[in-house]
């Protein structure tokens, strides 16, 4: 009961906010600055607290996401309702303060969408990168098609019409991907919740671009508080528990992928065609080949971990020779094509010196000898320890010779740093013959071998 009331408190103040504007609005029209300036921008700040005390089944790094994209845009709104109410004497210098709150909700609020459906804790770096390049391509798409349109249409600078054109833009990718996650999500009540609260803000956003272009929107309209309805339902969403469903690789390949491309064709057409874009289409799509560039480089990178990753989950930690797991592959490879033999050598009186000199000189020892048993045999054959002072060898060419080079590398003394020490070894041999269980027979040759006081046998002798 107590968990249930911390979790409710704090999503009541941004509904009672914005209900208290909503009853200010109907009773007194008149715009003043406790209800349009105080009471109106608190409720975004109240939402974005409120999202950062949501349960702890979210993910960190979507909950900053979302609560800084809900503050850029309560900073934004706010300056902009000061700008409205006290305009000073350089109104251009608050705008560019007020642009920059209203754009970084956007880029906040895709990525937060992104890793809201995932199973990690946080963003990876990749998947950073996945969604800013599938953004920016976005952007430039719609940057191409209508800024230069729009020029003829909307009065002022090109980049007065940049962000005339980019915050109705931004709302369309946001509602377009939460209405993509929805349809391939499993339903919950957090996709209905993302899906009212973007739609309740893009189409807030769209009515007050077009009454701006044609009647003229009015200060403090009612319709305002469509976007303070959009933003607590988008923050209340994260209250609620999703069924998270992994999708974010196939759509990240495709959409940077489309990305890179379309960049790419942007700047192909303005090299031929220099009057085709305006500076900020292709300064767009300059950004997203450099971070495609970047994410190709992430994934190079990402690609040679894994495969040295992969070579390390082959090897044996002390000695660096392949491992038992790369040997038994090796096995059954040659199993299958019929060739090829098989050593398993057996270390003889290597248990004494690694219990009376302890196990650091046992260790070394035992790099020591697989430093000669390497040296001892062929270029292409396998050399891999077993475990223990146990060692396994898969030899091309003649397996008497191999066994007898690997008795001649112990046939002199190791010298370690506590003196000089002699092993021998009991090595067995089978040849592959198609016959199979060549694992089973080699470790009866080499067990008849040890009986026999070291040096090698073949299975085929005994």
């Amino acid at each position: 009961m107590n968990r249930k009331r911390i979790y409710l408190t704090p999503r009541l103040f941004p509904i009672f906010f914005l209900i208290l504007h909503l009853g200010i609005r109907l009773a007194f029209p008149t715009p003043t600055p406790l209800s349009d300036l105080i009471i109106y921008n608190a409720t975004p700040f109240l939402a974005a607290a409120a999202l950062l005390r949501s349960p702890l089944f979210n993910s960190r790094g979507s909950l900053l996401l979302t609560a800084t994209g809900l503050g850029s845009w309560a900073i934004g709104s706010t300056l902009s309702t000061w700008q409205s109410f006290y305009p000073g004497d350089n109104p251009n210098a608050l705008t560019l303060y007020i642009n920059a709150g209203y754009t970084l909700f956007y880029p906040c609020m895709i990525l937060a969408l992104f890793s809201s459906t995932t199973l990690e804790r946080l963003l990876t770096f990749t998947q950073l990168l996945d969604a800013l390049i599938s953004s920016l391509g976005l952007s430039a798409l719609i940057a191409a098609l209508f800024i230069k349109p729009a020029m003829i249409t909307f009065d002022g600078s090109t980049s007065t019409v940049f962000f005339t054109l980019l915050f109705p833009a931004g709302d369309v990718v946001l509602l377009a991907t939460s209405v993509l996650y929805f349809l391939l999500l499993p339903k919950s009540g957090r996709s209905f919740l993302l899906l009212a609260g973007f739609a309740l803000f893009a189409t807030t956003d769209i009515y007050f671009l077009i009454a701006s272009a044609t009647t003229g929107y009015p200060f403090a309209s009612i319709i305002d508080d469509g976007w303070l309805l959009g933003l607590i339902c988008i923050a209340e969403a994260f209250y609620h528990r999703p069924k998270p469903i992994i999708i974010s690789d196939l759509w990240s390949s495709f959409t940077t992928t489309a990305s890179l491309i379309l960049a790419t064709i942007i700047l192909a057409t303005a090299a031929l065609h220099p009057s085709a874009f305006v500076a900020p289409v292709i300064a767009v799509a300059i950004a997203t080949i450099a971070f495609s560039f970047l994410r190709m480089v992430v994934a190079l990178r990402s690609a040679h971990a894994a495969r040295d990753d992969r070579e390390l989950a082959h090897l044996d930690e002390l000695t660096s020779l392949p491992n038992r797991r790369r040997f038994l592959a090796e096995l059954a490879e040659i199993e299958r094509s019929g060739v090829g033999t098989v050593l398993l050598l057996d270390l003889d009186g290597f248990k004494p010196i690694n219990d009376e000199r302890g196990h650091d000189v046992g260790d070394q020892l035992l790099r020591h000898i697989s430093r000669r048993f390497e040296r001892a045999l062929a270029h292409g054959d396998l050399l891999a320890r077993l475990g223990g002072d146990e060692f396994g060898a898969i030899v091309r060419g003649d397996g008497i010779e191999a066994a007898e080079a690997l008795l001649a590398a112990l046939s002199y003394p190791v010298h370690l740093v506590t003196g000089s020490v002699k092993v021998g070894a009991s090595i067995g041999m089978v040849t592959n013959d198609g016959r199979g269980e060549l694992l089973k027979r080699c470790d009866s040759a080499m067990y008849a071998a040890k009986r026999s006081g070291g040096g090698v046998k073949s299975w085929d002798s005994l």
